[in-house]
């Protein structure tokens, strides 16, 4: 016979617990990720000697990538921001 576990008591999360994202999806690259490399040490310490393509800019979400122009607010997953 199945054991029956309420919610709350073993850690599992109810199905009515909403998941809150900082950003407008969980996979693709936003306008509102992109970092201004100029006056920002951070972001100059991250990328070190590495000059950004025309086609290039830095994102920042819980970490650091370099991603294509082309993948902001494009509406798919963007595969830098997704295996950083």
């Amino acid at each position: 016979m199945a054991r029956s576990v309420k919610a709350g008591k073993t850690g599992i999360k109810s199905k009515k617990e909403k998941i809150v994202l900082k950003f407008a999806s969980k996979y693709g690259s936003h306008a509102d990720m992109v970092v201004e490399v100029e006056g920002n040490e951070e972001a100059a310490a991250f990328l070190g000697d590495r000059v950004l393509g025309e086609d290039e800019v830095l994102c920042k979400d819980e970490a650091f990538y370099v991603t294509l122009k082309s993948r902001i607010d494009n509406g798919l997953a963007d595969p830098a921001r997704m295996y950083k």
